[in-house]
């Protein structure tokens, strides 16, 4: 068996076929996304997305939420525009049903206590991400395509 794996191995990298295991650079997770019902309410284009994400606090730095902002907008690249909000803590976040039952969707009255940040993509091809590290850094902008908000 290990001689048959060696050799599919070899012959799908003669091919030029990725044979390693992908194994990302730093831990994430999409936990929520705007529902039918919010986008209704909010009156939000079809076209427009909104997504929460929670990533490991240890990774947070500029480099990979560099990556991040990049793959997920690879990933919904069909969204016109596209906001997602970055968290670190589960303790800064709100639960489907501590927003079910609350009047506004987002994070919990603490969330400034932990690192987090934002990333936007918007209906002009702009995208950027700013990002807050508590007593560090306050609110940095990097614009990764275009300018931040609205070039003239």
């Amino acid at each position: 068996m290990f001689l048959l794996g060696v050799f599919v191995r070899a012959q799908a990298q003669q091919e030029g076929v990725e044979t390693e295991t992908f194994r990302s650079a730093f831990r994430y997770v999409l936990i929520g996304r705007e529902s039918e019902i919010e986008q209704y309410v909010n009156r939000l284009p079809e076209d427009f997305l909104s997504l929460e994400v929670l990533m490991d606090d240890k990774t947070f730095n500029e480099k990979n939420l560099k990556t991040l902002s990049e793959l997920l907008s690879r990933r919904y690249a069909t969204a016109q525009s596209l906001n997602v909000y970055i968290y670190t803590s589960l303790d800064a976040i709100k639960t489907p049903e501590e927003n079910d039952r609350s009047n506004l969707k987002g994070p919990v009255d603490n969330y400034f206590k932990f690192k987090r940040a934002e990333f936007t993509r918007n209906a002009f091809g702009n995208e950027w991400f700013q990002y807050w590290i508590p007593k560090s850094v306050d609110g940095k902008v990097v614009v990764l395509k275009g300018c931040y908000i609205k070039c003239k």
